[in-house]
Protein backbone atom coordinates (compact mmCIF):
# COMPACT_ATOMS: atom_id res chain seq x y z
CA UNK A 1 0.00 0.00 0.00
CA UNK A 2 1.61 3.24 -1.11
CA UNK A 3 0.99 6.67 0.35
CA UNK A 4 -1.50 7.31 -2.47
CA UNK A 5 -3.46 4.07 -2.00
CA UNK A 6 -7.05 4.56 -0.91
CA UNK A 7 -7.81 3.14 2.55
CA UNK A 8 -10.64 0.61 2.63
CA UNK A 9 -12.25 -1.00 5.71
CA UNK A 10 -11.54 -4.67 6.40
CA UNK A 11 -12.01 -6.89 9.49
CA UNK A 12 -8.33 -6.22 10.27
CA UNK A 13 -8.57 -2.41 10.32
CA UNK A 14 -12.13 -1.46 11.26
CA UNK A 15 -14.28 -2.30 14.27
CA UNK A 16 -17.62 -0.87 15.44
CA UNK A 17 -19.93 -1.30 18.43
CA UNK A 18 -22.36 0.79 20.47
CA UNK A 19 -22.12 3.99 18.44
CA UNK A 20 -18.30 4.03 18.17
CA UNK A 21 -16.17 2.91 15.23
CA UNK A 22 -12.39 2.62 15.49
CA UNK A 23 -10.43 2.56 12.23
CA UNK A 24 -6.71 1.94 11.81
CA UNK A 25 -4.32 3.09 9.10
CA UNK A 26 -1.04 1.19 9.21
CA UNK A 27 2.52 2.33 8.64
CA UNK A 28 2.43 1.90 4.85
CA UNK A 29 0.55 5.16 4.55
CA UNK A 30 -2.79 5.81 2.92
CA UNK A 31 -5.33 8.25 1.59
CA UNK A 32 -9.06 8.99 1.70
CA UNK A 33 -10.59 11.57 -0.67
CA UNK A 34 -12.73 14.36 0.71
CA UNK A 35 -15.90 13.03 2.32
CA UNK A 36 -18.47 13.82 4.98
CA UNK A 37 -20.70 11.86 7.36
CA UNK A 38 -23.05 12.32 10.29
CA UNK A 39 -20.55 10.88 12.78
CA UNK A 40 -18.15 13.10 14.69
CA UNK A 41 -14.59 12.09 13.81
CA UNK A 42 -11.48 12.25 15.96
CA UNK A 43 -8.17 11.26 14.36
CA UNK A 44 -4.93 10.49 16.19
CA UNK A 45 -1.83 10.66 13.96
CA UNK A 46 1.34 8.92 15.15
CA UNK A 47 4.55 10.24 13.57
CA UNK A 48 7.13 7.52 14.14
CA UNK A 49 10.05 7.99 16.47
CA UNK A 50 12.88 5.64 17.40
CA UNK A 51 11.26 5.28 20.84
CA UNK A 52 7.59 5.62 21.87
CA UNK A 53 8.25 8.75 23.94
CA UNK A 54 9.78 10.46 20.88
CA UNK A 55 6.64 10.00 18.79
CA UNK A 56 4.82 13.13 17.69
CA UNK A 57 1.06 12.85 18.09
CA UNK A 58 -1.54 15.13 16.53
CA UNK A 59 -5.28 15.01 17.23
CA UNK A 60 -7.87 16.35 14.76
CA UNK A 61 -11.58 16.83 15.50
CA UNK A 62 -14.14 17.05 12.69
CA UNK A 63 -17.72 17.79 13.80
CA UNK A 64 -20.67 16.07 12.13
CA UNK A 65 -21.06 16.85 8.39
CA UNK A 66 -17.74 18.73 8.17
CA UNK A 67 -15.93 17.83 4.91
CA UNK A 68 -12.45 16.39 5.40
CA UNK A 69 -9.80 14.23 3.76
CA UNK A 70 -7.49 11.61 5.19
CA UNK A 71 -3.79 11.19 4.44
CA UNK A 72 -0.82 9.73 6.30
CA UNK A 73 2.68 9.15 5.02
CA UNK A 74 4.58 5.84 5.02
CA UNK A 75 6.20 5.36 8.42
CA UNK A 76 3.30 6.99 10.25
CA UNK A 77 0.03 5.54 11.57
CA UNK A 78 -3.45 6.84 12.28
CA UNK A 79 -6.30 5.75 14.54
CA UNK A 80 -9.71 7.22 13.73
CA UNK A 81 -12.63 7.31 16.16
CA UNK A 82 -16.09 7.93 14.68
CA UNK A 83 -18.90 8.67 17.15
CA UNK A 84 -22.56 8.41 16.14
CA UNK A 85 -24.92 11.31 16.98
CA UNK A 86 -27.02 8.92 19.12
CA UNK A 87 -24.02 8.38 21.41
CA UNK A 88 -23.73 12.11 22.13
CA UNK A 89 -27.45 12.35 22.76
CA UNK A 90 -27.30 9.50 25.27
CA UNK A 91 -24.34 10.93 27.16
CA UNK A 92 -25.75 14.47 27.05
CA UNK A 93 -29.08 13.35 28.46
CA UNK A 94 -27.39 11.39 31.23
CA UNK A 95 -24.94 14.09 32.31
CA UNK A 96 -26.54 17.38 31.29
CA UNK A 97 -30.11 17.31 29.96
CA UNK A 98 -31.16 20.14 27.67
CA UNK A 99 -27.65 21.11 26.55
CA UNK A 100 -27.31 21.82 22.82
CA UNK A 101 -24.80 19.53 21.10
CA UNK A 102 -22.45 21.50 18.87
CA UNK A 103 -18.73 20.78 18.65
CA UNK A 104 -16.01 23.14 17.47
CA UNK A 105 -13.41 21.73 15.04
CA UNK A 106 -9.79 21.36 16.12
CA UNK A 107 -6.63 20.60 14.16
CA UNK A 108 -3.23 19.29 15.25
CA UNK A 109 -3.95 19.60 18.97
CA UNK A 110 -2.49 17.66 21.89
CA UNK A 111 -5.10 15.71 23.89
CA UNK A 112 -3.57 13.28 26.37
CA UNK A 113 -6.86 11.56 27.08
CA UNK A 114 -7.61 10.91 23.40
CA UNK A 115 -3.99 10.02 22.69
CA UNK A 116 -4.16 7.37 25.43
CA UNK A 117 -7.20 5.74 23.83
CA UNK A 118 -5.42 5.93 20.49
CA UNK A 119 -2.40 4.09 21.88
CA UNK A 120 -4.59 1.29 23.26
CA UNK A 121 -6.43 0.89 19.96
CA UNK A 122 -3.21 0.93 17.94
CA UNK A 123 -1.60 -1.69 20.17
CA UNK A 124 -4.62 -3.99 19.73
CA UNK A 125 -4.53 -3.64 15.96
CA UNK A 126 -0.77 -4.22 15.89
CA UNK A 127 -1.20 -7.42 17.91
CA UNK A 128 -3.99 -8.57 15.59
CA UNK A 129 -6.33 -8.82 18.56
CA UNK A 130 -9.95 -7.90 18.03
CA UNK A 131 -10.95 -4.81 19.98
CA UNK A 132 -13.56 -6.03 22.43
CA UNK A 133 -17.13 -4.75 22.47
CA UNK A 134 -16.53 -3.72 26.07
CA UNK A 135 -13.59 -1.50 25.08
CA UNK A 136 -15.50 0.14 22.23
CA UNK A 137 -18.55 0.75 24.40
CA UNK A 138 -16.47 2.14 27.28
CA UNK A 139 -14.31 4.27 24.97
CA UNK A 140 -17.40 5.64 23.23
CA UNK A 141 -18.93 6.91 26.48
CA UNK A 142 -15.62 8.33 27.66
CA UNK A 143 -14.82 10.12 24.42
CA UNK A 144 -18.32 11.55 23.95
CA UNK A 145 -18.24 12.94 27.49
CA UNK A 146 -14.73 14.35 26.97
CA UNK A 147 -15.70 16.09 23.73
CA UNK A 148 -18.87 17.55 25.25
CA UNK A 149 -16.82 18.88 28.17
CA UNK A 150 -13.83 20.18 26.22
CA UNK A 151 -14.96 20.96 22.68
CA UNK A 152 -18.67 21.77 22.77
CA UNK A 153 -19.65 25.31 21.82
CA UNK A 154 -21.99 25.13 24.83
CA UNK A 155 -20.25 22.68 27.22
CA UNK A 156 -22.16 20.42 29.59
CA UNK A 157 -22.26 22.12 32.99
CA UNK A 158 -19.93 20.61 35.53
CA UNK A 159 -21.56 18.55 38.24
CA UNK A 160 -20.13 17.19 41.45
CA UNK A 161 -18.62 13.76 40.60
CA UNK A 162 -19.72 11.75 43.63
CA UNK A 163 -17.46 8.86 44.57
CA UNK A 164 -18.51 5.23 44.48
CA UNK A 165 -18.71 3.64 47.92
CA UNK A 166 -16.55 0.65 48.78
CA UNK A 167 -19.73 -1.41 48.83
CA UNK A 168 -20.58 -0.35 45.27
CA UNK A 169 -17.04 -1.12 44.08
CA UNK A 170 -17.28 -4.58 45.65
CA UNK A 171 -20.64 -5.16 43.94
CA UNK A 172 -19.04 -4.31 40.62
CA UNK A 173 -16.08 -6.59 41.30
CA UNK A 174 -18.34 -9.52 42.19
CA UNK A 175 -20.35 -9.05 39.01
CA UNK A 176 -17.21 -8.91 36.87
CA UNK A 177 -15.75 -12.10 38.35
CA UNK A 178 -19.05 -13.96 37.98
CA UNK A 179 -19.61 -12.89 34.36
CA UNK A 180 -16.11 -12.90 32.85
CA UNK A 181 -16.63 -16.08 30.86
CA UNK A 182 -19.78 -14.85 29.07
CA UNK A 183 -18.91 -11.18 28.63
CA UNK A 184 -21.13 -8.19 29.40
CA UNK A 185 -21.73 -4.58 28.44
CA UNK A 186 -20.89 -1.35 30.26
CA UNK A 187 -24.63 -0.76 30.54
CA UNK A 188 -25.05 -4.12 32.32
CA UNK A 189 -22.16 -3.29 34.63
CA UNK A 190 -23.65 0.10 35.49
CA UNK A 191 -27.07 -1.45 36.18
CA UNK A 192 -25.52 -3.50 39.00
CA UNK A 193 -25.39 -0.33 41.11
CA UNK A 194 -28.44 1.25 39.44
CA UNK A 195 -26.81 4.07 37.46
CA UNK A 196 -26.27 4.79 33.77
CA UNK A 197 -23.09 3.93 31.80
CA UNK A 198 -21.91 7.53 31.35
CA UNK A 199 -22.32 8.18 35.08
CA UNK A 200 -20.47 4.93 35.85
CA UNK A 201 -17.56 6.17 33.74
CA UNK A 202 -17.57 9.51 35.56
CA UNK A 203 -17.75 7.99 39.04
CA UNK A 204 -15.13 5.30 38.40
CA UNK A 205 -12.66 7.83 37.06
CA UNK A 206 -13.27 10.14 40.03
CA UNK A 207 -13.16 7.32 42.60
CA UNK A 208 -10.23 5.18 41.45
CA UNK A 209 -8.90 6.82 38.28
CA UNK A 210 -10.11 4.02 36.01
CA UNK A 211 -12.43 3.75 33.04
CA UNK A 212 -14.96 0.89 33.09
CA UNK A 213 -12.84 -0.98 30.54
CA UNK A 214 -9.61 -0.56 32.54
CA UNK A 215 -11.39 -1.52 35.75
CA UNK A 216 -12.62 -4.75 34.11
CA UNK A 217 -9.17 -5.52 32.68
CA UNK A 218 -7.55 -5.19 36.09
CA UNK A 219 -10.13 -7.49 37.66
CA UNK A 220 -9.60 -9.96 34.82
CA UNK A 221 -5.83 -9.99 35.35
CA UNK A 222 -6.32 -10.35 39.11
CA UNK A 223 -8.56 -13.37 38.53
CA UNK A 224 -6.08 -14.75 36.00
CA UNK A 225 -3.26 -14.72 38.56
CA UNK A 226 -5.46 -16.66 41.01
CA UNK A 227 -6.37 -19.28 38.42
CA UNK A 228 -2.79 -19.66 37.22
CA UNK A 229 -1.72 -20.37 40.80
CA UNK A 230 -4.51 -22.73 41.81
CA UNK A 231 -6.10 -24.20 38.67
CA UNK A 232 -4.74 -27.05 36.56
CA UNK A 233 -6.63 -25.90 33.46
CA UNK A 234 -4.56 -25.24 30.35
CA UNK A 235 -3.69 -21.69 29.31
CA UNK A 236 -6.14 -22.00 26.40
CA UNK A 237 -8.93 -23.13 28.75
CA UNK A 238 -8.21 -20.26 31.15
CA UNK A 239 -8.36 -17.78 28.26
CA UNK A 240 -11.95 -18.84 27.55
CA UNK A 241 -12.90 -18.77 31.25
CA UNK A 242 -11.56 -15.22 31.51
CA UNK A 243 -13.41 -13.96 28.44
CA UNK A 244 -10.48 -13.53 26.05
CA UNK A 245 -10.95 -14.24 22.35
CA UNK A 246 -8.19 -16.88 22.35
CA UNK A 247 -4.93 -17.92 24.02
CA UNK A 248 -2.89 -15.36 22.07
CA UNK A 249 -5.12 -12.51 23.22
CA UNK A 250 -4.82 -13.69 26.84
CA UNK A 251 -1.04 -14.06 26.60
CA UNK A 252 -0.51 -10.61 25.10
CA UNK A 253 -2.83 -8.90 27.60
CA UNK A 254 -1.32 -10.70 30.59
CA UNK A 255 2.24 -9.91 29.48
CA UNK A 256 1.44 -6.21 29.06
CA UNK A 257 -0.05 -6.12 32.56
CA UNK A 258 2.53 -8.20 34.44
CA UNK A 259 5.65 -8.41 32.29
CA UNK A 260 5.32 -12.21 32.16
CA UNK A 261 3.46 -14.66 29.96
CA UNK A 262 0.80 -16.76 31.72
CA UNK A 263 3.04 -19.82 31.38
CA UNK A 264 6.04 -18.02 32.89
CA UNK A 265 3.88 -16.66 35.74
CA UNK A 266 2.51 -20.12 36.50
CA UNK A 267 6.02 -21.61 36.50
CA UNK A 268 7.39 -18.87 38.78
CA UNK A 269 4.54 -19.05 41.32
CA UNK A 270 4.61 -22.86 41.49
CA UNK A 271 8.25 -22.98 42.57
Amino acid sequence: MSSSATWRPTPDNARAFGGLSILYGGSRGGFLPEHTHDDVQVSVHFAGGSRPYLERLDVDLFPSRMPHTGRWRPGTEVVVFQLAPSLFTQVRDELGPGVHIELAPARATRERFIEGLGHIARDEYRDRNVLSDLFLESAGYMMARHLLRRHAVFPIPKTRPYRLTEGELNELRRFIRDQLNRGFSVRELASVIRIGPAVLNQKLRFSIGRSPWRFVQEERIRRATELLKHSRSSIAELAIQLGYTDQSHFTNSFRRATGLTPKAYRTRTSL
